[in-house]
């Protein structure tokens, strides 16, 4: 089922073109690999897929609902002032995907546990976001989104604060929940040569125009 078309998105910052007729379709269980150098507009695409940025012109066609998509922006640290410890910022997934007033299901407080552990984060588990490392706060990010349970997951260069072991586990992680899930991942990064062959499809953006 295709859950969001991008038709002829161009997308204009004072006189600067960041991205140019950009035409995109994603499907349930696509796994999308946006590559290219900075500047290329990768960062851009993914906002318009969420909504954080608006088109200058062409349309977006959606067949999902807003709490459906879930977006990890790049190097996501959060306030060193952030009076929530990790475990409750995961939680906040919850809350995404079932509403501020409803009250909290046990099988999300499980699936926070779960990820908690998956995600490697069980000794910070009780710190303040603040406190904590970019690794750890990038691993905090996907584990939340995670537990939103999303139909589509924009991920933006998710690598970026990972040593190599922390890398290869998300590649893995990222590739199972994919399959398991049939939630459409797209994602921009710089590395994808950890990435299985044949698991993904890759889009090259030079200069805001796919080549």
């Amino acid at each position: 089922m295709v859950i969001a078309s991008l038709n002829n998105i161009s997308v204009k910052f004072s006189q600067t073109h960041v991205l140019n007729n950009i035409c995109l379709e994603i499907s349930s269980g696509d796994f999308i690999v946006i590559c290219g150098a900075n500047g290329a507009g990768k960062s851009t695409l993914l906002k318009i897929l969420c909504g954080l940025a608006k088109p200058s012109s062409g349309n977006i066609a959606a067949n999902i609902k807003g709490n459906e998509v879930a977006y990890v922006p790049q190097n996501a640290m959060p306030d060193k002032k952030c009076p929530i410890t990790v475990k409750e910022a995961i939680m906040t997934g919850a809350v995404a995907k079932n509403g501020i007033f409803k009250k909290t299901k046990s099988c999300d407080i499980q699936g926070s546990e779960d990820l908690i552990k998956k995600f490697g984060l069980k000794s910070v588990e009780n710190a303040l976001c603040g406190n904590i490392s970019g690794g750890q706060a990038q691993r905090m990010q996907i584990a939340r989104a995670f537990l939103q349970q999303p139909k589509l997951l924009l991920l933006d260069e998710p690598f970026s604060s990972l040593d190599k072991t922390c890398k290869e586990t998300l590649t893995k992680t990222l590739v199972d929940y994919n399959a398991k899930t049939n939630c459409a991942i797209v994602m921009a990064t710089h590395i994808i040569h950890s990435l299985p062959h044949g698991q993904y499809k890759t889009i090259k953006l030079e200069h805001g125009n796919i080549i």
